[in-house]
């Protein structure tokens, strides 16, 4: 019977301690040989902490793919904002937007809104008055948020320089207001800001975290922990790690 079968595939004993630390998604509780990177974005936005509302904080992580970017910006974002709340009493929100799929300045924006939970109106709003929805939400919560916009040359090459310059100048019209809201531009290289007019190009590049690609021995340490977390003590050769680093180093 078909139960007889869920159970007895349910009964099986398998190799793996945790299979959902192999998914691209997984935030593991560490990474490996991005401690300095973790440290400089803390030092860049410790200011929530210290002084919340001080100033907007612009961030730019640049490096190839497979450098622990995302990883790195996710992991501090959860981290972070879980510190600010249980040791400090501080509300500041994570968000993480995915520029390869909302490319344009009313996506990211309508995105943001999502995430952070404000409540717009039914009827259909322009970019201007959905972005100062969430500053007043922001204001009204008492809440602050880090913004990571990811595969940001996406963004910045279809929406254009009008768009970026919008969200990295976001309070030179609002002077008096508590700055609540900080950016992360998460990107392959700098050379896709040079569509960009010169005067926001050199503003995003003031605050850069860079990413070099992983030597195979740190690509050995990082297989080492993620093998540990997902499957059981014996499953993996040590040898098969090594000769994966080396492949891919």
């Amino acid at each position: 019977m078909t139960w007889e079968i869920i159970e007895g595939e349910l009964g099986k004993p398998t190799i793996f301690r945790g299979k959902e630390s192999l998914t691209p998604e997984f935030l593991p509780d560490k990474l490996p040989h991005r401690e300095e990177q973790l440290r400089e974005l803390v030092n860049s936005f410790k200011h929530l902490i210290l002084s919340p509302g001080s100033f907007s904080q612009k961030v730019l992580l640049v490096g190839s793919v497979g450098t622990g970017k995302t990883a790195t910006a996710r992991v501090f974002g959860r981290d972070f904002t879980r510190l600010a709340r249980r040791k400090h009493h501080i509300n500041i929100r994570y968000v993480h937007i995915n520029c390869h799929r909302n490319r344009t300045l009313y996506n990211v924006i309508l995105e943001m809104a999502r995430q952070l939970e404000v409540p717009l109106p039914s009827r259909g709003l322009s970019v201007q008055e959905m972005y100062m929805a969430i500053l007043n939400y922001l204001d009204e919560s008492n809440m602050y948020a880090i913004v990571a916009l990811d595969e940001f040359d996406y963004f910045a090459s279809i929406a254009g320089s009008d768009a970026v310059y919008f969200l990295v100048r976001t309070y030179d019209e609002y002077a008096d207001m508590i700055k609540r809201l900080n950016f992360i531009f998460i990107t392959r290289s700098t050379s896709s800001l040079s569509l960009l007019d010169s005067a926001t190009e050199s503003y995003l590049l003031r605050h850069i975290i860079r990413f070099n690609p992983y030597t195979s021995k740190e690509l050995y340490d990082i297989l080492v922990y993620r093998a540990k977390q997902a499957f059981y003590e014996g499953v993996v050769d040590d040898e098969v790690l090594k000769y994966i680093a080396e492949l891919e180093g």
